[in-house]
């Protein structure tokens, strides 16, 4: 038997996002959607969060927020922390960190001046991408390189109108890949194929919508190991959940 622990959001440190820290008066002019969340600032109910939890009017739930808890606030797109009160929540980098004056990406850094992208570097004027590089006027990609005018893919190449790529060729209407080819209609990849409709792997095949492991197969949503089945959360052995303070949690076992 297998013991899960699910957290209790109303007490868990890293809460969902509220959309704006308000005052009370604020608060009380608000028309909220069910589940919408801020941090009042002010009266009885200052430093806790509250949520909209009534979908036909603003009826508010607060949680009273304890040292640790983090929350990112939407309207101004920061994170604030909770110690005695909500205080934005700065990053931890320093002057000396990884982007700093002196880090990999500094004046001296792989990407500085006299880095690997520099004036001297190997993208520079004389490097494998530079006027005599490999890609320039003589190199292999160059007017009388490989690909150039008289090149393998030239006018007369293996791409040509009677290379492998013609009409006749491996691609071509009689080809492997053409109407009666193994892609075709009545190939592997087919109506009837193995990918196909009626293939393993197609509506009505075993990891199809109707076979064995589909919405309605066996262990589809609906089967006897779905959520409604033997052993999904309704079934005859789904969780019964206890609550755990200590671990601010429910405890749920499972056979």
């Amino acid at each position: 038997m297998a013991t899960k622990r699910i957290a209790c959001q109303d007490e868990f440190p890293f809460q969902p996002n509220v959309k704006s820290q308000v005052t009370a008066a604020v608060l009380a002019g608000l028309t909220p959607a069910k589940g919408d969340r801020y941090i009042v600032t002010d009266g009885a109910n200052a430093n806790q969060i509250t949520y909209c939890s009534n979908a036909t009017g603003p009826v508010w739930t607060y949680l009273v927020p304890t040292e640790g808890w983090l929350v990112f606030v939407e309207d101004v797109d920061k994170y604030y922390k909770f110690i005695t009160s909500w205080t934005e929540y700065i990053g931890q980098v320093g002057a000396t960190g990884a982007t700093g004056a002196v880090g990999p990406t500094g004046a001296v850094g792989p990407t500085g001046a006299v880095g690997p992208t520099g004036a001297v570097g190997p993208t520079g004027a004389v490097g494998p991408t530079g006027a005599v590089g490999p890609t320039g006027v003589a190199g292999p990609t160059g007017a009388v390189g490989p690909t150039g005018v008289a090149g393998p893919t030239g006018a007369v190449g293996p791409t040509g109108a009677v290379g492998p790529t013609g009409v006749a060729g491996p691609t071509g209407a009689v080809g492997p890949t053409g109407v009666a080819g193994p892609t075709g209609a009545v190939g592997p990849t087919g109506a009837v194929g193995p990918t196909g409709v009626a293939g393993p792997t197609g509506a009505v095949g075993p990891t199809g919508v109707a076979g064995p492991t589909g919405a309605v197969g066996p262990t589809g949503v609906a089967g006897p190991t779905g959520a409604v089945g033997p052993t999904g959360a309704q079934g005859a052995t789904g969780p019964n959940a206890i609550y755990v303070a200590e671990y601010h949690c429910l405890e749920i076992e499972f056979d």
